[in-house]
């Protein structure tokens, strides 16, 4: 005679769902922060690498050029060859202005990565204040306005046998671009000292509160905002403070920027 076995159904009662449930929602309000917290680690670990590629970028164009850095732009071509790429018919004004980042003068340095070098994930791009200046990415880091002014076109930077503390002058910087509307900023290029009535690129702390710098030894870090220095505003949720609390010789600048003029 064939035994069969009889299987009985089991369903989970109310109270063993609702304790399913409230483990399953008690993981996720652990887990949630914490992968938001290394999602902004990874991003600030690269940016920090794509600084020290355009550092070593600077110093070997320097190493080429008697130790002169590069200039902040040159008219050429009937056009201006930015530091970040080349503006045809520049320089022009408004929005969405060609730009060939592969003809910059760092881009013998840093090849077909150069686009990928300038960036940083963490820029505020998708921030309904932004404003595209060009018509692709530029650059979300600022060079040193101590080391070379933004204008005239053409200005000498400064050379590296002038600079008495390589290690604690900074090249490039996590940064952003003003100018008086207060609603809308851009990619920085340049990052001087700001004062009151001087509206220029300053520092943007958008890594937790830190910004990351990259220095003429070649090293780069994070920084927080000096002590004292005054917070001009947020950007999408970070805030926009000076790297350092003067200019001029002695500082983070190195020499005076365009706004102590």
């Amino acid at each position: 005679m064939t035994r069969h076995a009889q299987q009985t159904a089991h369903g989970f009662s109310l109270i063993e769902v609702l304790v399913v449930v409230s483990v399953v929602a008690l993981l996720v309000a652990v887990l949630l922060p914490a992968l938001g917290a290394s999602r902004r680690a990874a991003r600030a670990s690269v940016c920090l690498s794509h600084q020290r590629q355009c550092g070593t970028a600077l110093l070997n164009y320097a190493s080429e050029h008697d130790g002169r850095l590069m200039p902040f732009g040159v008219s050429e071509d009937g056009g201006v060859r930015w530091w970040f790429g080349y503006e045809t018919g520049g320089p022009g004004t408004g929005a969405g202005r060609p730009l060939d980042p592969t003809r910059g003068p760092l881009a013998a340095y840093l090849g077909e990565d150069i686009a990928e070098a300038l960036a940083c994930p963490a820029f505020p791009r998708q921030d309904p204040g932004f404003v595209a200046k060009f018509e692709r990415s530029s650059a979300h880091y600022g060079y040193n306005g101590g080391l070379v002014w933004p204008f005239p076109l053409g200005r000498p930077a400064e050379t590296l046998q002038a600079v008495d503390q390589p290690a604690r002058v900074f090249a490039f910087a996590d940064a952003v671009h003003q100018d008086f509307d207060p609603a809308r900023f851009y990619e920085p290029h340049a990052v001087s000292y700001r004062r009151p009535g001087r509206v220029t690129g300053a520092g943007h702390f958008r890594h937790a509160g830190r910004a990351n710098l990259v220095y003429l030894d070649g090293h780069a870090a994070p920084l927080a905002p000096p002590a004292g220095e005054t917070v001009w505003l947020e950007i999408a949720g970070s805030p926009v403070v000076n790297v350092d609390s003067d200019d001029g010789p002695g500082t983070r600048y190195g020499f005076a920027t365009w706004t102590r003029d």
